[in-house]
């Protein structure tokens, strides 16, 4: 809410008309207090307040879309009208200006014609057995009684999935654990610079220079993979190698500059959101020990291998209703953005040019409006029983034009990995470790997550 605050407008047409303050708002600072100690908090507070809130920062106001209906329809965007953009939007141009996440709609369609194939049925039937492979390598490992620290060990498998599946001829020149490390500093960096206004972070400097010093680094990683790629005796097969040789099949070559913004692209929304859904999982593993008995009892009549998302998914109806359920309860992108480009009406109110929408799938996924029972972990709620679930309030990967890209591979990456470790591994808490989830950043990750490790069979 910090940048590019939309232009101050008096006129909602009646009073009554303009979106409700949502709860909890403090004289002056509105609502950073909440944002910066509790956000998600403050979402679940939103949840029966009103279709539409306002959350205010300072004196900027932005407006968070709370009804799942209404979510549809500014994501469909069937009239062109809401598009990407608003405060998380515009920190994310100021590091990737180029990238399919960020880039503007008329740019888009082209970029995602050109990235598309990497996501194919048939490139993540390719990758597969690298998501197992990766996975394996992992578990073989650890030590029985080992504590892992796991969302830094699911971060380490997720970019070296990523890194093999989409620059696989560059994996041995990269540094990857180096990578992830920047990659993490700069999304919780992010985060500061979507919540705290432009007018507090003049007072505490030090934070947007940590947060150009964040982006310096990131992509200096960057362009170390494309230099390495471009050295290679090897044509990459990958993603990479697609977009720097656009040239050769008459499209437009992609400046380094824009290479770049792709690669850290992938490397953030391809690997850590991934990576914060498996240490969900193998949290909820750890602490019902029903539902791992039940995942167990499903993966171990699975042949060995990797799973395929094509053929085995359907096989695996509880294993797919656990990662359903994952992805309801803790949706890594946990508050999006959305710009209004010209005066529009959603719902009962008309919102003008240049205001800020957001949205939250966490907090559409735990209205109760929506799911019964919305802060139970119930993997069974997927199996079709009408009352307990509503589909349409579904969006952990967002939905229309702009939905994510990645989402079946997401998905086939979790399963593959989820069965690789617990074929191998039972997963226990351990005492007194606290998980800091309150404070989500930029991805909402389950952050100082330990558990212990204990060996199911011997390693085949």
């Amino acid at each position: 809410m910090s940048v590019s605050s939309p232009r101050q407008h008096t006129s909602y047409g009646h009073r009554e008309s303009r979106p409700p303050l949502a709860p909890g708002a403090r004289a002056v600072i509105g609502h950073l207090e909440q944002l910066l100690r509790d956000p998600l908090k403050l979402l679940r507070s939103c949840s029966n307040a009103a279709p539409v809130v306002r959350l205010k920062v300072a004196h900027v106001s932005v407006y968070l879309v709370c009804d799942a209906d209404l979510a549809r329809e500014m994501l469909i965007n069937k009239n062109g009208v809401f598009e990407k953009g608003g405060p998380i939007y515009e920190a994310g141009r100021s590091i990737v200006p180029n990238s399919l996440v960020v880039c503007p709609a008329d740019v888009h369609r082209g970029q995602r014609t050109m990235m598309q194939p990497a996501f194919s049925p048939r490139s993540i039937g390719a990758a597969e057995s690298v998501m197992s492979e990766e996975g394996e390598q992992a578990s073989n490992s650890w030590r029985d009684g080992q504590v892992l620290d796991v969302l830094t060990e699911s971060g380490r498998i997720t970019h070296r999935v990523v890194a093999r599946t989409l620059m696989p001829s560059v994996t041995e020149a990269i540094d990857v654990d180096h990578l992830l490390e920047v990659v993490k500093d700069l999304t919780r960096l992010v985060a500061l610079q979507v919540v705290v206004p432009k007018s507090v972070r003049r007072v505490i400097p030090t934070l947007d220079s940590r947060f150009a010093a964040a982006v310096d680094g990131t992509r200096q990683a960057a362009q170390e993979i494309i230099a390495a790629s471009r050295a290679s005796e090897t044509r990459d097969q990958g993603l990479l190698g697609v977009l720097m040789q656009q040239d050769e099949s008459g499209g437009a070559r992609l400046t380094d500059e824009e290479l770049c913004d792709q690669i850290i692209t992938l490397f953030t929304a391809g690997t850590e959101t991934t990576a914060s859904s498996l240490a969900w999982a193998m949290h909820i593993l750890s602490i019902r020990p029903d539902l791992e008995r039940r995942l167990h009892a499903e993966l171990d009549r699975m042949p060995p291998g990797p799973i395929s998302f094509k053929s085995d998914l359907g096989n695996l109806p509880f294993t797919c209703n656990f990662i359903s359920e994952t992805l309801r309860c803790y949706p890594s992108n946990w508050l999006l953005s959305r710009s209004v480009v010209e005066s529009a009406k959603l719902g009962p109110y008309v919102f003008p040019a240049e205001s800020s929408l957001m949205f939250s799938p966490y907090q559409i996924h735990r209205n109760p409006k929506y799911y019964e029972h919305p802060h139970q972990f119930d993997p069974d709620r997927w199996d079709g029983r009408p009352p307990t679930v509503s589909r349409r309030a579904y969006i952990p990967f967002g939905m229309g034009a702009r939905g994510c890209i990645g989402d079946r591979f997401a998905v086939s990456e979790i399963a593959n990995l989820l069965a690789t470790i617990t074929r191998r591994w039972s997963l226990r808490p351990v005492p007194n470790a606290q998980i800091r989830s309150k404070r989500p950043y930029f991805f909402a990750a389950p952050y100082g997550l330990q558990l212990q490790v204990v060996r199911r069979r011997p390693l085949s």
